[in-house]
């Protein structure tokens, strides 16, 4: 059988076997299998991916509507300024729409654009952990080596620990990427921490990635979302990744934007030329209406409400157990609870939970190596769906109390 050597690079199964687990590709592919034979038989309940129920804002939809009428259209210039003013008064983070932005097929290929371009074979890629979970296996196929810093859990808030990020970064590191807020544990990262990975990240020399896709969506109203790119110090080497898919459920638009340096977004333009040319243009329509907070405000107040609602009522519950811990997130819809000391890992508990209950969750190692411990929760499913659920969730945990 032929070699695919990028794809095989990829699969990090010697880097988990290093840890005593099976590459996050393998677990996937084994739980999979244990999901479609439940689903043939019936009352699944997937609490593992996001699958937003709140209906849309109308101007959105409207927007995309109009859209349908007209053709084919590259990297609007009004959705580009549309963005750059939000980050610019939202923010306070400036980004000329002429030449630092360019609007991508979701997120995700301005991700694999950026990796494309800023990783070669042989470079150090320092990310978090828990971290999102395609960023290591990216890292992998573009030939670099993973590098990471793990988030700490102190009872049940998430922290950042500035010490241990300022001994990660090592002359070898070429790049740092980082999700923030970060996903899975919905920590919001503090203006004083990224100043201080600004001025690291500066001093060394190496690129930064911002991945800002889940900045809209802060539920902790204590606090202020700070992009990195108000921090003009390092915008030479700076990439920001922002999208409207997860606040206002556009992930089938398939739109997002990557921001950065001209020179930079010159060439992301001719490495998304030689894939898929542009973003949907209906996608690119609807992007900049979402962002008329004016108007969808109000629907992502609702929005924000019940995930709120949901996110602590969930905790609550969970942090009554005995040896479940769970910090309630500041942005997002996952949860990431401890579930270490129940004395198996995670992809043994996501298993038994599936089999005996019937609730399809995610192991947390899929986020990263050092995350066994963990399983990632989504709340963004209908209200019967949450319900039924958690409610199995914890009867399974129950019982593995005694």
């Amino acid at each position: 059988m032929r070699r695919f050597t990028r794809f095989d690079q990829s699969l990090l199964v010697k880097e988990y076997a290093e840890v005593g687990l099976p590459s996050p590709v393998q677990g996937n592919l084994e739980l999979h299998h244990m999901v479609e034979k439940r689903k043939r038989a019936g009352d699944l309940i997937n609490l593992s991916i996001m699958t937003d129920q709140t209906p849309p804002p109308v101007v959105r939809i409207a927007a995309a509507e109009q859209a349908l009428k007209g053709g084919y259209i590259k990297n609007v210039f009004s959705v580009r300024k549309k963005i750059c003013d939000f980050y610019e008064t939202d923010r306070g983070a400036r980004f000329n729409p002429e030449t630092e932005i360019f609007l991508t097929t979701g997120s995700q290929l301005g991700l694999d654009s950026a990796f494309k371009l800023l990783i070669d074979p042989g470079d150090e890629v320092l990310m978090g952990e828990p971290e999102y979970a395609t960023y290591e296996p990216m890292i992998h196929f573009y030939g670099g080596k993973a590098a990471s810093c793990p988030l700490v859990l102190k009872g049940t808030t998430w922290a950042f620990d500035l010490a241990a990020f300022r001994k990660a970064v090592t002359p070898r590191t070429t790049l740092v990427v980082m999700s923030h807020p970060n996903n899975p544990v919905g920590y919001v990262y503090r203006k004083e921490d990224l100043q201080a990975i600004a001025g690291i990240v500066k001093e060394q020399g190496c690129w930064l990635i911002s991945d800002e896709i889940w900045s809209t969506l802060i539920l902790d109203e204590r606090l202020a979302f700070t992009s990195m790119g108000v921090f003009e110090e390092i915008k030479d080497r700076l990439v920001v990744l922002f999208s409207a898919s997860k606040t206002f459920g556009m992930s089938g638009y398939r739109v997002g934007a990557i921001m950065g340096p001209a020179d930079f977004i010159q060439a992301v333009d001719q490495v998304v030329r030689f894939t898929v040319q542009t973003a949907p243009t209906i996608g690119q329509v609807a992007f900049a209406r979402a962002l008329d907070l004016a108007e969808t405000g109000p629907w992502l107040d609702v929005r924000k409400a019940e995930l709120r609602r949901r996110l602590q009522q969930t905790v609550r519950q969970m942090n009554g157990l005995r040896r479940l811990r769970c910090a309630e997130p500041e942005s997002g819809v996952f949860l990431f609870p401890f579930i270490g000391d129940y004395g198996m890992g995670s992809l043994k508990f996501a298993m038994r939970l599936l089999e005996e209950k019937g609730v399809y969750v995610l192991p947390g190692y899929f986020y990263g190596r050092h995350c066994d411990g963990y399983l990632r929760i989504s709340l963004s499913v209908s209200e019967e769906d949450y319900r039924t659920g958690i409610g199995r969730l914890l009867e399974f945990v129950r019982a593995l109390e005694g």
